[in-house]
């Protein structure tokens, strides 16, 4: 007689508490990308395209080129997708209390000192000409003091400590909900971060119905300067940070369901030009689809990965023929 393996409740939580999805990755070649990560949130990569979020501790992850997310037992089968009931157990069982070596950084980085990040927001600077921020920005990432400068009057953009630039995200009631920070060495996201969209418009004054997705907001901004459309006035540029959330999800399909009556409505992916851009375009083109919303891709040109670099590069050749 066939008696089906069943896992018991005590069992089930010491594998749930006692191992790490962190460990997982790391086993599988994931390695963790420490200048994106915060104690509450581990980047890992692996290869062009392959990043996983581990959260909750370390008992939780998503996939943040597909939907895909779960526990550490959800986790091993998506990284092993052969593996049997029984021998997913017995694998997880083996490696209860083994340490994941990026704890090791975790236990380095500053906890969070409770405040949201709203609060943090609130105590940062405006950017002017010539501080750190805007140096950085106009200098370095060769943006045009208009661009900075209607950032800045739209509230998404300030300075925060050291000169770093701050750029917000909003949630569903308007409330700041994360930030993308950006300076020399700097390219996380504020802890306690909730990513929804970054979003500039730079021309106001006319019905948005035409949303643009970057993968970050500096990409974001580099967009508008180069977007042939621009002059239709109705576009909103906007950015994921670098991954696809439920919350950041959630804040395009109601966009989406707010402009799906609308003929003219369109969603144009204008993610970076790779294979991570690849899979992030798709996942767009799957929403946009959900409510009819003519949906297409636009890729920075130069042989560029991304908006922003098109805009040093056509800056650069300008200046050397000049």
């Amino acid at each position: 007689m066939l008696v089906s393996f069943r896992l018991t409740d005590d069992d089930r939580n010491a594998i749930r508490n006692g191992v790490s999805c962190a460990l997982l990755l790391e086993r599988a070649g994931y390695a963790l990308d420490k200048s994106e990560s915060t104690r509450r949130d581990l980047k890992y990569r692996r290869g062009k395209g392959e990043v996983i979020i581990v959260n909750h501790e370390g008992k939780g992850w998503w996939d943040t080129g597909s939907e895909r997310k779960g526990t550490v037992f959800d986790l091993l089968k998506f990284l092993e997708p052969g593996l049997t009931w029984r021998a997913t157990c017995r694998e997880l069982g083996a490696l209860i209390g083994v340490e994941p070596a990026g704890l090791k950084y975790v236990r380095t980085l500053k906890p969070s000192d409770g405040r949201s990040v709203a609060e943090c927001w609130r105590t940062t600077r405006q950017v002017r000409p010539g501080s750190r921020a805007w140096n950085y920005l106009a200098n370095e990432r060769c943006l045009p003091e208009a661009v900075i400068r209607c950032a800045a009057a739209q509230g998404i953009l300030r300075e925060g400590p050291r000169g770093a630039a701050w750029f917000a995200h909003h949630d569903s009631a308007g409330i700041v909900c994360g930030a993308e920070l950006r300076a020399p060495g700097v390219h996380m996201c504020k802890a306690n971060t909730t990513k929804t969209l970054f979003r500039y418009v730079p021309a106001a004054g006319l019905r948005i119905n035409r949303m643009v997705v970057c993968e970050a907001a500096i990409d974001a901004l580099s967009c508008s300067l180069l977007d042939l459309k621009l002059e239709e006035r109705r576009s909103v540029y906007v950015s994921t940070a670098g991954g696809m959330g439920p919350h950041t999800v959630a804040a395009i399909q109601q966009w989406l369901g707010e402009v799906s009556q609308d003929p003219q409505a369109e969603l144009v992916l204008a993610v970076d030009d790779d294979e991570a851009g690849d899979k992030y375009a798709s996942r767009l083109a799957v929403l946009a689809d959900q409510d009819d919303v003519r949906c297409y891709r636009i890729v920075p040109g130069g042989n560029a990965k991304d908006w922003n670099q098109a805009v040093q590069t056509i800056v650069t050749r300008h200046l050397q023929a000049s």
